[in-house]
């Protein structure tokens, strides 16, 4: 359930992943100077000859650290080493995040038909085992229809969220994005 709930709450631009695969599938020349660029990569960061310095470094680096700040540091709040938080974790891979102006869009024409897609999305078992980290269908619907006047930031989508439910409501527009109900203009 960890990893399902964070994996909920990101999406990928489908349009945009759809466009990269045709041109990367139509293009023989690409196909042969992405796997060359891939298999120089490769040489260069996972060959050991590679790989060994990154390690001296970086234990030179944590020593250091160490030295200088091993009294000053505080343990965390709220430590499990074995779950760090994955959007913690992973803040740097996203090309783009969701930010109270990013301006989102239904996909379909009216709030209605968006709104029967998300409910019978949630009906599926690899959708709806995530409840507990998703919006209720109330506030599905306030979103849905906000959104259905045409793009608005994000921040405006939440306009009649109440104010306590307005964060947990804000990462829920990804999930939104994830299902493909709306899209980032």
């Amino acid at each position: 359930m960890y990893c399902g709930h964070a994996c909920s709450l990101v999406a990928v631009d489908v349009e945009a992943t759809a466009q990269a695969f045709l041109w990367l599938f139509n293009s023989f020349e690409l196909r042969k100077q992405m796997g060359e660029a891939g298999r120089q990569r490769a040489r260069a960061v996972y060959d050991w000859a590679a790989i060994i310095p990154q390690y001296e470094a970086l234990w030179a680096q944590l020593d250091e650290i160490r030295r200088v700040q091993g009294k000053e540091l505080k343990p965390l709040a709220h430590p499990w080493p074995a779950r760090m938080d994955p959007f913690h974790a992973f803040a740097s891979y996203p090309t783009r995040t969701l930010t109270p102006q990013t301006v989102l869009g239904l996909v379909d024409g009216d709030a209605e038909t968006a709104l029967k897609r998300t409910l019978a999305y949630r009906q599926l078992a690899m959708v709806d085992f995530a409840k507990a980290v998703l919006p209720t269908e109330a506030e599905i619907r306030a979103v849905l229809q906000a959104a259905a006047a045409g793009p608005k930031a994000a921040l405006e989508l939440l306009a009649q969220i109440p104010a306590e439910r307005q964060a947990f409501i804000f990462r829920s527009l990804v999930w939104l994005v994830k299902l493909g109900v709306m899209k980032v203009f």
